[in-house]
């Protein structure tokens, strides 16, 4: 008997336990490969490939949710969980709001995750790979010093999802990911540029245009001055944009909404955000890491509009908190350490129709911000307040005059964002579930050098 028919059975058998003790039953199961290099002083510094397995069972009983997890395939094993779970669900019905299962849909999207195992690239070429995200940063200028964070990873893997209520769907995904960090100095001055990638191809992978961007990124600074603290006119660059949008998630989530913690509440139909802004949660781009075909319950991924012109059009639910708040189900439940959470799969901003240049041409002086640190210090995702340390360049009429460091930004991220006037044609290729364009703002405020000096 295969471990699927392994699966299949063990499950059979869950699901009779559940129901004599009239309760419901859903298991995940999870098996993944993991290749990962990385590169430091022009030598291999560690690679290593491991294969994993796990499995979470929920049960539910009434308003009782029981959770365990097992890294143990075996029916023993899982047989255990399922005890461990359904005591947990017991201890904690108390009798108020009924926990369900997703029963099966009629149909589920062909989302295209899985290319292949990269079983057909040899260790050498990998190895390569990872190379060159050192080496073509050193290479790049003698400036550079150091790249002391490089690497590619190749992961691949299973995901299976069956409940008590007939569902078993399952999807295979896989992906190449890879990063630099290079670290560049001149006399008493060092900075540091970061860049990274994701693809799912295991073709034309950008190497050493990722090692390119992040050195470019560190040499830029090393000629950077403090700028004059101001309300300036800005252009938030698109990973700039992604980073400070990625707080949308909490505030668009049902349960934040029910908790009353989100800032998004009884806004339905109005205008948060600048009519510039079409933000869509997007499970279904096949380039983009967060995609699935259904969420961690079941439910079938589906595109949702989140923010047309600026007008919020839709929460996100999973399907306890679309049953209870009487709103449509998004298919956006994901598992967290307590139960199931909200979350967006990928945060999809659609581009504009101007190009970075003529963002810069938008006022005789531009402030682009290329990057924002201390980010989880410096942001209260509650409010969507901020103040963060940033680095960027002076644009003059259209060009690049001088690099910028040592400020701060600050503001609100839902006032920022409704000031918005323009968008670029440029999407954000970082690898992550965010995606935005280079954004204009006619004044954002910066803490820099004051005015008397």
């Amino acid at each position: 008997m295969s471990q699927q028919q392994n699966i299949t059975q063990v499950f059979s058998d869950l699901t009779a336990k559940a129901k004599a003790a009239q309760a419901q039953v859903e298991m995940t199961v999870s098996e993944g490969d993991k290749f990962s290099a990385t590169y430091q002083d022009r030598k291999l510094k560690k690679y290593s490939s491991d294969q994993t397995a796990s499995a979470v069972v929920r049960v539910l009983k009434g308003s009782g949710v029981g959770i365990a997890t097992t890294e143990n395939l075996s029916a023993e094993s899982l047989a255990e969980c399922f005890a461990a779970a359904l005591q947990s669900a017991k201890d904690l019905d108390q009798g108020g709001e009924p926990e369900d299962l997703v029963a099966p849909a009629a149909s589920y999207p062909d989302v295209k995750l899985f290319v292949s195992d990269y079983e057909e690239v040899p260790i050498a070429e990998r190895l390569k790979w990872a190379e060159s995200l050192e080496q073509e940063a050193l290479d790049l200028d003698q400036r550079v010093s150091n790249v002391p964070y490089s690497g590619v990873t190749l992961s691949s893997g299973k995901t299976r999802l069956l409940n008590s209520k007939g569902l078993d769907r399952s999807y295979q995904s896989s992906g190449i990911s890879g990063y630099s960090y290079a670290l560049a100095k001149e006399g008493d001055k060092s900075k540091s540029g970061y860049h990274s990638f994701f693809r799912r191809e295991a073709k034309d992978l950008p190497l050493k245009e990722t090692a390119h961007e992040g050195a470019t990124r560190a040499l830029d600074l090393l000629s950077a001055v403090q700028p004059k603290t101001g309300q300036v006119p800005a252009v938030l660059t698109n990973d700039v944009a992604a980073q400070l949008l990625s707080i949308l998630g909490h505030h668009l989530s049902a349960k934040s909404i029910d908790e009353n913690t989100s800032m998004l509440k009884d806004k339905k139909g109005s205008a948060v955000l600048s009519p510039v802004l079409n933000i869509a949660d997007n499970p279904l781009a096949s380039e983009l890491p967060g995609s699935r075909p259904f969420d961690a319950e079941g439910t079938p991924s589906q595109q949702t509009a989140l923010f047309k012109d600026g007008i919020l059009e839709n929460y996100l639910t999973n399907s306890f908190y679309a049953r209870k708040l009487g709103l449509p189900s998004t298919g956006n439940a994901v598992r967290g350490r307590a139960g199931m959470d909200i979350a967006p799969s990928n945060l999809v901003v659609a581009p504009g129709t101007k190009t970075f240049e003529e963002l810069v041409n938008m006022a005789p002086e531009v402030v682009v911000i290329t990057e924002e640190s201390g980010f989880h210090s410096g942001m209260k995702e509650m409010t969507g307040d901020f103040s963060l340390p940033a680095y960027g360049a002076l644009y003059r009429n259209g060009k690049k005059v001088q690099s910028l460091e040592q400020f701060v930004i600050s503001g609100n991220v839902f006032e920022l964002m409704k000031s918005v006037t323009a968008a670029s044609n440029r999407l954000n290729e970082n690898g992550g579930s965010v995606v935005a364009p280079d954004l204009f703002v006619p004044a954002l405020s910066i803490a820099g050098e004051s005015k008397e000096n």
